[in-house]
């Protein structure tokens, strides 16, 4: 484990007298754990890094309230009493490491007249505002920014202040914003209907819109509403999902959340091979943690206890999957790579639902798996590699990455260390082989990194994903910096007909400060 890491672990998951990932490992598996055979498997693969629960229970094992959910899904209700609930229980939530994600579309409009006081309405917007101010206060856990998801419906009167409520960088900086569309919106749009929604516009008005703020700086996401609740297996309508979309729940509903890195699929005696056995063992046994972090966990409201107790959804996912595709010199996207990956969450789905036995409502998602996929050393989530070199500042330090299947294949295939050799030095600046050779290499397409994939292909491997997990997929779709507006139109009407159930896009350079960096990026700051 390299220091960029333990700087990571000591600054955000270890508890006083720890001080190294065994210590930590050891108060996770004893508090989860008193059995021998259970406990020493769940360490034995914690150790290994091969099947890793998210943060908050890396955090929070074995604390005095141990809240080991990521996030959580509140309501929000016309009235201030309503309001100041949702608000305190937020305030709750993110203090001891959760995310938050609401739907604000009950609120009445803005300057609509309040029969109580005969006062003026100030709309949603202005209570998002309310929510990013107390979440400027109050971190998660006292170690980590708030996150948020706030969501509006498209037939809201407000949409169009809710799609201008980010355009300027800085503002709402806590919450990621999505619009929830409808299957009626999108007959409209391809009717190209005439019909005038509440916010003054004609639904094709309305996309382009969408699709203006995404290439402006990647906002809004959208939740495809009717996706969602195609295939809700709760008895109550799903408007809102997790601040990282993964997760839709209807309101009080929680996120428990693991993840199994795919480089355990790959080495020994399987190198160039999927090892189906060993998926097998690391998802019954995700499974397994994942109902001990319910059964041992701290709800912080009442409400949100008595849905878990109820339906106990758990969301079993995975880390690095490009590494798993370099490994087997797979391009990302190409038919190759999804007939592997099909074969995988097809496993994952069947095994986890035999394992789950009808217990848990659901049992995969997707998650982002930000820092335990840097703590495990694996590439995030499904993304492809961003870069092939490149920087991360976050709260936590600055960190410097070069993914350690492109070093192998580089030092395998050529006998070149790419992080030293003369012969790389263009890559460790813009930190991509695809113009390093002087002639066609067959590596280059396997390290194609996520700006030069084609986005299509990018919503494609969602959608194989999407459709084994019963919860969601967190990806984004990187769009090149010459991607038109139209062009994004294009790719929001696909990622409906294909089953997708959210969709964040990102256009390259579009926003002044980025999280990840290509190359040495020796300027500009970035904040996480």
């Amino acid at each position: 484990m390299n220091q960029d890491v333990q700087n990571l672990l000591k600054q955000r998951y270890y508890r006083p007298g720890e001080t190294s990932w065994t210590h930590l490992v050891s108060r996770v598996v004893g508090h989860l754990e008193k059995t021998k055979y259970w406990g020493d498997t769940y360490r034995d693969a914690m150790l290994k890094f091969e099947l890793v629960p998210s943060s908050p229970v890396l955090m929070n094992a074995g604390s005095d309230r141990p809240m080991m959910c990521s996030c959580f899904v509140l309501p929000v209700s016309d009235s201030i009493a309503a309001i100041m609930k949702s608000l305190t229980d937020t305030v709750m939530i993110q203090k001891y490491g959760g995310g938050v994600g609401l739907n604000f579309s009950p609120i009445r409009q803005e300057g609509s007249i309040v029969s109580s006081t005969q006062g003026r309405a100030s709309g949603p917007v202005s209570f998002m505002e309310f929510w990013n101010a107390a979440m400027n206060v109050i971190r998660q856990g006292g170690k980590r920014q708030g996150a948020m998801m706030g969501v509006l419906n498209v037939d809201h009167p407000n949409l169009q202040l809710f799609l201008a409520a980010k355009s300027q960088e800085g503002k709402l900086t806590n919450f990621n914003l999505s619009v929830g569309l409808t299957q009626e919106f999108f007959v409209d749009y391809l009717l190209e209907s005439a019909k005038v929604y509440p916010c003054g516009l004609t639904a094709s008005q309305i996309l382009t819109l969408i699709a203006e703020g995404i290439h402006a700086n990647g906002e809004p996401g959208v939740l495809f509403l009717d996706n969602i609740n195609a295939s809700n297996p709760y008895p109550l309508r799903i408007s809102a999902c997790n601040p990282c979309g993964e997760v839709p729940l209807p309101p009080y509903g929680a996120c428990c959340l693991a993840s199994i890195n795919l480089n355990a699929l790959i080495g020994g005696d399987t190198f160039d091979t999927v090892n189906w056995n060993k998926l097998e063992e690391l998802t019954i046994l995700g499974v397994k943690m994942l109902n001990r972090i319910l059964e041992t966990t701290w709800w912080p409201t009442d409400e949100v206890a008595e849905f878990m107790h109820t339906y106990a959804p758990i969301g079993l996912g995975v880390m690095g999957l490009a590494d798993l595709l370099a490994k087997l010199e797979l391009p990302y996207g190409s038919s190759g790579a999804l007939e592997v990956v099909d074969e995988i969450f097809s496993l994952m789905r069947q095994v986890a639902e035999e394992t789950s036995n009808g217990r848990n409502r659901t049992v995969l998602s997707v998650a982002p798996t930000g820092s335990i996929a840097m703590i495990a050393g694996a590439s995030y989530g499904i993304e492809p590699y961003f870069s092939l070199f490149y920087t991360k500042k976050v709260e936590a330090g600055e960190f410097h990455v070069m993914p350690q299947p492109f070093i192998d294949a580089m030092q395998q295939h050529l006998g070149l260390d790419p992080r030293t050799s003369e012969e790389f030095t263009e890559l460790r600046e813009t930190g991509s082989i695809q113009h390093i050779f002087q002639e066609a290499h067959p590596l280059e397409p396997v390290f194609k990194t996520a700006n030069e994939i084609n986005p299509f292909d990018h919503l494609v491997m969602q959608a194989t994903i999407q459709r084994h997990v019963d919860n969601s997929v967190s990806k984004t779709i990187n769009l090149p910096t010459n991607y038109s507006v139209s062009s994004i139109v294009l790719l929001l009407r696909q990622a409906h007909e294909l089953g997708i159930k959210g969709l964040t896009m990102y256009r390259q350079g579009s926003r002044e400060i980025e999280v990840i960096q290509a190359g040495n990026c020796p300027t500009g700051e970035c904040e996480l």
